[in-house]
């Protein structure tokens, strides 16, 4: 079925011989994958709104249960917590060579990796407010997430040279800067093999959590 649809968009299009060969490629190698996710897609749209939400909710909570701010909401909030999983969260399903982002991209979501392999390379520093340099680096257990120091953007530039390429697999999360503040990404986020990730955007996330506020004050 997806060979006779790419021959279809073909006829209607210009498309050039080196596209059409990693189309073919892409087809070959991943195309029973992306039949399934189209099968799951359909039955997921067919499901009423209640009924999909509590399916996003018991997929995607666990995973978000991670990070200790999740974890917080969904102990203390449930009602915020299932909005969260079911607006702000969503699935998405790299391939090996997949580029999620690239230095310079303006970010917007978190990812959480489900399974798989990606894998990120810091290119650049940047700074915020008040001229604090900013990387994205691992926690202690892992996860790709924020760090400022007030060091001189000379030195840590000199520090972050030699940070090699990082392997993200399942557990690990990356760019949760984006929820936090206004950010610009410093390396690149690329799948290394077919991968499973949740990504919570920013944006729905502060409309959740300020429609929510009253629940989050104590």
């Amino acid at each position: 079925a997806l060979r006779q649809q790419l021959h279809q968009f073909l006829e209607s299009k210009t498309i050039s011989s080196r596209l059409l060969v990693r189309l073919k490629r892409f087809i070959s190698v991943h195309g029973s994958k992306v039949n399934r996710k189209a099968q799951h897609s359909a039955f997921l749209d067919m499901l009423p709104e209640t009924l999909l939400m509590d399916v996003h909710v018991e997929v995607r909570m666990p995973i978000l249960a991670s990070h200790s701010f999740f974890a917080d909401i969904i102990d203390h909030h449930k009602r915020t917590a299932a909005s969260v999983c079911h607006i702000a969260a969503r699935e998405v399903t790299p391939v090996a060579g997949d580029i999620i982002f690239q230095e310079g991209d303006d970010a917007s979501c978190m990812y959480f990796v489900v399974d798989g392999v990606m894998q990120y390379t810091l290119r650049s520093t940047c700074k915020i407010h008040g001229g604090t340099t900013v990387e994205e680096v691992p926690h202690e257990d892992g996860a790709l997430s924020s760090r400022a120091s007030i060091e001189s953007a000379q030195s840590f530039a000199k520090r972050l040279s030699y940070k090699p390429a990082q392997q993200v697999a399942k557990g690990d999360c990356v760019s949760e800067a984006a929820l936090w503040l206004p950010w610009e990404h410093l390396g690149e986020f690329v799948g290394m093999a077919p991968a499973t990730m949740i990504s919570v955007e920013h944006a729905p996330l502060a409309s959740i959590l300020t429609f929510n506020r009253e629940q989050h004050v104590r």
